[in-house]
Order: structure tokens, then C-alpha cells, then sequence
């Protein structure tokens, strides 16, 4: 169900998260990156792309404990990252991901309440 107050709390989460990547202290100015795609027809977007040591960390919001992540499926397909991160209202937690053209990755999955800490997952 897409009803107004479910895009305003998908919208709202992810206003939290980008201000929370711009307050981090990295010696350097934050500044947010996405992916987006658009081939016929079919549009795929990924909310924010970090980087860090040369690497892309792509990090997806979601307002529920679950959500859809075909997007970024795609985007860790064509980049060929290792780890995802997902910042949700569920439990913490690492899982290994396989898609459906058989390419796997690690999905870091985060409540908000810790999205401080990912500078110091990151760089791990």
C-alpha cells in the first residue's frame, strides 16, 4: 500500500539519514551521492552512496523492518560492492544476500538509532 502517510515516512527517514551522513566527522565535507537508473521504462535508485578507501558503500532507507530491495540488487550487480547497508526500523544484523543472476553480498542492516555508527562499520 503507496498511501500518503507511508511516503511521508519514507521521505521523513530519509531526511534523518542525510543529515545524519552530513554530521559525520571525516576530516572532510559530506556530500550526498544516489544512484538512479532509468532503462525502459524501469527506474531503480539506491538513497545514498558513500565512498570510503576507493570503495562505493551504497546504503538504502527504509521506514518499515522490511522492504523491497530490487534497486539495490541492480546497483550492487553492476558495481560489483560486497556490502550493502540498510538502514531500517528493524533489529541489527548481517545477512547474506544472493540475487536472482546469482551474485552475493553482505546486507548490514541497521535500526536508526544507530546510524551514528556507520563510520566506524565502514572503516572496518
Amino acid at each position: 500500500m503507496n498511501t500518503p502517510l507511508i511516503r511521508m515516512m519514507c521521505a521523513f527517514g530519509e531526511q534523518v539519514v542525510g543529515q545524519a551522513i552530513m554530521s559525520f566527522e571525516t576530516g572532510r565535507r559530506q556530500e550526498l551521492h544516489y544512484w538512479y537508473r532509468d532503462t525502459d521504462g524501469a527506474t531503480s535508485e539506491v538513497d545514498f552512496i558513500l565512498s570510503s578507501g576507493g570503495r562505493l558503500i551504497p546504503l538504502e532507507v527504509k521506514s518499515g523492518k522490511t522492504g523491497k530491495l530490487r534497486s539495490l540488487h541492480r546497483f550492487m550487480e553492476e558495481s560489483r560492492c560486497k556490502t550493502a547497508y540498510r538502514i531500517c526500523s528493524g533489529k541489527p544484523g548481517m545477512t547474506n544476500i544472493k540475487t536472482q543472476s546469482g551474485y552475493t553480498y553482505d546486507l548490514v542492516s541497521l535500526p536508526f538509532y544507530l546510524v551514528s555508527a556507520l563510520p566506524r562499520l565502514i572503516a572496518a
